[in-house]
Order: C-alpha cells, then sequence, then structure tokens
C-alpha cells in the first residue's frame, strides 16, 4: 500500500539517523519515490534532511520537473533542485555528447542543476565539454555538478571547467585512503557503514588534516548543493544539524571503528528520536 511505502521509506531514514547521518542525497529520484517523501515531509515525519535529484531515465524529470527546483520544503528538510544523469554502457558511442548536451541544457533551462556521474567508458573531457557548451549561452544561478566514480578517473581528467560547476569524487565504502586535491570536493556513499567511518576515511583521505575532513563531509556538500547559507557549519543563522560520539574516530585504527557507538543525532537542533529502532 502507499502508506506502507512511506512507513518504510521512515524506517530507511531512521536507520541513517542511527548511523549518524543528518542529510542524505536522494541520487535518482523517481515519481513514486518522491511523493512518499512529500507525503513524510508534510507529516512532519521526515526524521533527517533528504535532497533529491531526479532521475533522467524516463519521463520522471518531465513530470517532477514541470513545475521548478523546489529549494526548500518542510523548513529545507526536503528539496528537489537537480537532474541525477547516468549513461549507460550504450551511452559510449560519440552520440552521447550531443545527448548529454541536450539533458544538461534542459536541466539549465528549468532551472534544476545537473549532475553527471562519470564512469565507464564515458570520456571525462566530453562530459566537461558538454557543460561548458551549455553554459557558454545559458548561465545559470546554482552549481552544476560532476561526478567522478573513482579517484583515478577524476585525478587524470583536466579540471578547468565553467565557475558554475563543482568537481566532486564519490568515495565508496570500501575504498582505501586516497589522496584528494583541494580542486575536488568529496561525496560519500550512502552504502558507507555509519558516518563514523566516512569521517575515518576522510582523516585518512587528507592526511590526518582533521579540518579538511570534516568540511569534506560537511560544508562541502553543502556548497555544492548551494545550500551553505543554511547548512554545513554550526554557527549563527544556520540549522544545528550534528551528530555526538562515544569518541574521537580521527585517531583510532580502522579495526575500532565498528565498536565507535552514535550516542545522539541531532537536526534543525532537535534530537531525533530512534526509540522505535530498538
Amino acid at each position: 500500500s502507499e502508506q506502507g511505502k512511506t512507513l518504510s521509506a521512515r524506517s530507511v531514514l531512521l536507520k541513517y539517523a542511527a548511523a549518524g547521518f543528518t542529510t542524505i542525497h536522494e541520487m535518482g529520484a523517481t515519481t513514486e519515490s518522491w511523493d512518499g517523501l512529500v507525503d513524510l515531509a508534510d507529516q512532519d515525519r521526515l526524521p533527517i534532511r533528504v535532497f533529491a535529484w531526479i532521475s533522467a531515465a524516463g519521463d520522471h524529470f518531465d513530470t517532477l520537473g514541470a513545475a521548478g527546483p523546489i529549494t526548500s520544503r518542510a523548513a529545507d528538510m526536503l528539496t528537489l533542485r537537480g537532474l541525477f544523469i547516468t549513461p549507460d554502457f550504450k551511452d559510449c558511442a560519440p552520440a552521447y555528447s550531443a545527448k548529454l548536451r541536450n539533458k544538461i541544457a534542459r536541466a539549465n533551462m528549468r532551472g534544476f542543476q545537473a549532475g553527471v556521474l562519470v564512469q565507464g567508458c564515458v570520456p571525462p573531457k566530453s562530459v566537461y565539454d558538454a557543460f561548458n557548451d551549455v553554459l557558454a549561452y545559458a548561465s545559470f544561478d546554482g552549481r552544476h555538478r560532476v561526478i567522478y566514480a573513482d579517484t583515478s578517473s577524476a585525478l587524470a581528467a583536466p579540471l578547468s571547467i565553467d565557475a558554475n560547476v563543482r568537481a566532486a569524487v564519490h568515495v565508496p565504502a570500501k575504498t582505501s585512503p586516497i589522496d584528494v586535491p583541494d580542486e575536488l570536493s568529496v561525496m560519500a556513499a550512502t552504502q558507507a557503514k555509519s558516518a563514523p567511518w566516512l569521517f575515518w576515511q576522510m582523516a585518512r583521505a587528507y592526511g590526518d588534516n582533521r579540518a579538511k575532513a570534516l568540511s569534506a563531509l560537511t560544508q562541502a556538500p553543502m556548497e555544492a548543493s548551494f545550500m551553505e547559507d543554511r547548512l554545513g557549519a554550526l554557527e549563527p543563522g544556520k540549522w544545528a544539524d550534528f551528530i555526538i560520539l562515544d569518541r574521537d574516530v580521527m585517531t583510532m585504527q580502522q579495526r575500532a571503528i565498528a565498536d565507535v557507538q552514535v550516542l545522539e543525532t541531532w537536526v534543525a537542533g532537535e534530537k531525533v528520536e530512534l526509540s522505535s529502532l530498538q
């Protein structure tokens, strides 16, 4: 039933909250999944923030993107302001560049961020060229995103791109410590075990530079999402989203991460009630 699907979505979000996440990006939202999130938001039952990106597959953008982006719903708990473009294996053909430009142009024209995943045989240069071609004749009051599936392809790609496009590398849960250049922000994969695990990963990635590691998982994602005026730091005028852990994860050995406990998760200055998961 529709009610059952909505309750299931809330259960998943509560599990993310218990793992120490205050915000997730729903990359590839469909009409059905968006309707469920709206129901939760309107009932004030979203336990954490959800920033949704519409799936570029099928006709979801025609439906969900018709009225333009939703920059805030339910006090910034829910947004819909991006189009997530993932290439198929058949997209390796030269015709992919033209198709990609069309998708980026459609998103840009309607005021949506375009997020393009670079993976497989898709050459990064074709993605950069597509963004530069579109933005050469059409301005955009926001930030598009190039998302690399791995660091090797990101480091091998040119970083010269329009100022309204952010390049990010997607760091999955099983990745070994990496060296991330300052030009790239970091997006952590949602299959990661927990927020403590991600903080530990980022500490290794940035050579135990605590400030950079924290910024990679707080300020950088909000800046890339065009939400840095409201989220990403604990300072006056911004929402108080934070977690409390039982120890410092930045300095421990990998084998001890599984024992780290998320004591509390707070969103908008309110503690998320996790008793239903007990």
